[in-house]
């Protein structure tokens, strides 16, 4: 099954897990709670807690925008992680609401950085799982050397078989994301109580730092990162390596797609003699010589 690839189970467990751990454990109980203790209203704590939810909204179009179109999902989640992760670090200057404020504010940055393109690895991986895979590239199979002049759609789960297999990956992911949310609260009360704000804020931004690095170092060189599988249809675009940049496309002649007899080939290779139109019936005149 797709799920136990290394890469996969470093994104879930090293990625989705830690974010939801940490946006439940740090905005939705540390900071509140501490902000409480040391006299703040809870219209004060509202405010702060603002900063997080108006960072996704102004950020996520924009970095999930510029991750598809730099085919660099897999940077922008580990970029993301270690954001996230290395803002939870300024808790080791104090506690005070300027503080937490940076907090969330590099929070929402870092999960608005990471969170769309998440999804989108796990869509991909999706649709390399066996059952998957398989049943896509029969099916094209089956669309492409008919007769009838249907074909099914490149890229779709239009199989039971594929539909489960798929279904059973992105199930585990909204699993994982589920079980970190939880986990998140249960750990934040247990680490408040123990060592305190900063401290608890600190080991958790170690921790989603450290899963987001655990990521990066999954993806292994000269693997198809994202892509689908060879001889399955493309449903995707797939994703570069991690450092590698977009070249330029391959240049064609303006009009035509690459492949096509344009081209490839700009004049005919049979020559028309002058006034004789090239697949017409017409005929030139006759020329005559001057005596």
């Amino acid at each position: 099954m797709a799920v136990r690839t290394p890469r996969l189970m470093g994104l879930l467990f090293g990625c989705a897990f830690p974010s939801k751990f940490m946006l439940a454990a740090l905005c939705f109980y540390l900071v509140p709670v501490e902000l409480e203790r040391q006299g703040y209203g809870s219209a004060d704590i509202g405010r702060l807690q603002m900063i997080y939810p108006l960072m996704m909204v102004l950020c996520v179009p924009l970095f999930a925008s510029l991750a598809d179109r730099l085919r660099q999902r897999t940077l922008f989640v580990v970029m993301g992680g270690v954001l996230a992760g290395a803002g939870a670090l300024l808790a080791g200057i104090g506690a005070s609401p300027a503080v937490m404020a940076m907090i969330l504010l590099l929070l929402g940055l870092g999960q608005a950085m990471s969170i769309t393109s998440q999804s989108a690895l796990v869509a991909d991986s999706a649709r390399q799982a066996p059952g998957v895979s398989g049943a896509l590239v029969a099916s094209s199979a089956s669309g492409t050397s008919g007769t009838s002049g249907t074909s099914s759609t490149p890229g779709t789960s239009d199989t039971p078989a594929a539909s489960s297999a798929s279904g059973a990956v992105l199930g585990v992911f909204r699993l994982v994301e589920r079980g970190g949310a939880a986990a998140g609260n249960a750990a934040g009360g247990i680490l408040l109580g123990a060592v305190g704000f900063s401290a608890a804020t600190l080991s958790i931004g170690v921790l989603v730092a450290a899963g987001a690095l655990g990521f990066a170092l999954s993806v292994r060189p000269g693997r198809r990162p994202s892509g689908t599988p060879p001889g399955a249809p493309q449903g995707t675009t797939p994703d570069l390596p991690l450092g590698a940049s977009l070249g330029s496309p391959r240049s064609t002649t303006p009009g035509t797609s690459p492949g096509s007899p344009l081209s490839t080939s700009r004049a005919s290779p049979h020559s028309t003699s002058p006034g004789l139109s090239h697949g017409s019936s017409q005929i030139a005149p006759p020329t005559t010589t001057p005596p």
